[in-house]
């Protein structure tokens, strides 16, 4: 049989370090694509082998990691007390915390962009469900149950509708609608999600390169495409005209504003089919209009005065309106009137500012 003697033994190890070593590298990319928290420790253990491989003498033995010495390990070194391992469980402790915060913003990155078009829209592979913060483009708005939406800085967002979203879409430089349907509305979601869990759900896929992401139904036809932008896929898609947004927003509040703050009962009728172009769900009791309340409130009348003048002058009654949101013509925001108790006669000032009242007023 072969020979075994300590040269053959250190060679067959550095070879199996050095195929541990490139089967490793392959293994820690797909797990930190994946959002494992493993990547780093397995890193870890390969980059340990090699480095245990240079460091043995085959006279003098195996060498220590902290001291440099030979002859014992670096867990059994005698320089090596409670420090050191405090500082080992510390540095493990800040690799979980890392690839912790990495999962984190990998899952939601387009939540922390500080600039947005509401138009725009992103293939996201961490969201859960289609999520918008434009309710103008939704159709068959109804209500959903209620679902908490998680942010990356622990945030909460709520949600109770959901609805169908048309996206004009752009293929090759030709344009084509397609109806992405149950889509939950966000209002303070900053950019326009579309889940990759949901689109597969529907039979399609969806293929990710440097060029960008492709969707393609189970037909194999191309209906919708990506383009990188900022480390997201942005879709490609046809800017909308403002003018013929439709607004379906599930919100009583905003149809009843603009029918002139019509009763709740009135508005329901119209809702009911009445009228074309009003479609909203009832949600429950509408929530109080304030601009209502303002309006049908009437203030206490004035006590009776018991004085009585006798002369002209004796009493003058004195009042400053505004100041008025749209200017006179020339300039006055401000209307100060006088009224004589006595013969009823009355004088009125427009002025600019309420500096100018102690001119117009004389004792």
């Amino acid at each position: 049989g072969t020979k075994v003697t300590a040269d053959s033994i250190k060679t067959k190890l550095l070879q199996d370090i050095s195929v541990a070593e490139s089967s490793n590298s392959t293994e820690n990319l797909a797990m930190y694509g994946s959002g494992s928290s493993c990547s780093s420790s397995t890193s870890s253990r390969s980059n340990n082998n090699s480095e245990r491989g240079n460091r043995y003498n085959r006279t003098k033995g195996v060498r220590c990691y902290s001291c440099n010495g030979y002859g014992h390990l670096s867990k059994s070194c005698p320089s090596l007390k409670n420090g050191s391992k405090e500082q080992k469980s510390s540095d493990t402790g800040n690799v979980k915390n890392v690839n912790k915060l990495r999962n984190q913003q990998s899952l939601f990155a387009a939540f922390s962009m500080q600039s947005y078009v509401n138009d725009e829209w992103y293939i996201d592979s961490g969201a859960s469900e289609h999520l918008t913060t434009n309710c103008e483009v939704m159709n068959d708005v109804r209500k959903s149950s209620p679902m908490t939406i998680s942010t990356a800085n622990d945030g909460k967002m709520n949600t109770t509708t959901v609805g169908t979203v048309e996206l004009p879409v752009i293929i090759d430089g030709s344009k084509s609608n397609v109806e992405v349907s149950k889509v939950y509305y966000v209002p303070n979601l900053k950019v326009n999600l579309l889940s990759v869990s949901q689109i597969v759900s529907k039979g399609s896929t969806v293929t990710f390169s440097n060029d960008g992401a492709k969707v393609i139904n189970k037909h194999g036809d191309v209906i919708a495409t990506a383009s990188l932008v900022n480390n997201l896929f942005k879709l490609d898609i046809s800017p909308r005209n403002g003018s013929v947004f439709t607004t379906r927003c599930n919100d009583q509040i905003l149809w009843h504003r603009r029918m002139a703050h019509l009763n709740y009962d009135s508005l329901q009728k119209l809702n009911n089919g009445l009228v074309h172009g009003i479609s909203f769900s009832s949600l429950g009791k509408p929530n109080v209009c304030e601009v209502c309340v303002v309006g049908k409130s009437h203030r206490s009348p004035f006590e009776l005065s018991s004085s009585i003048s006798t002369d002209v002058l004796d009493l003058i009654h004195s009042d400053l309106i505004g100041p008025v949101e749209v200017n006179s013509h020339a300039g006055s925001r401000y209307v100060l009137t006088f009224l004589d108790d006595f013969s009823r006669k009355s004088f009125v000032y427009f002025l600019k500012s309420k500096g100018e009242v102690a001119e117009n007023f004389e004792f």
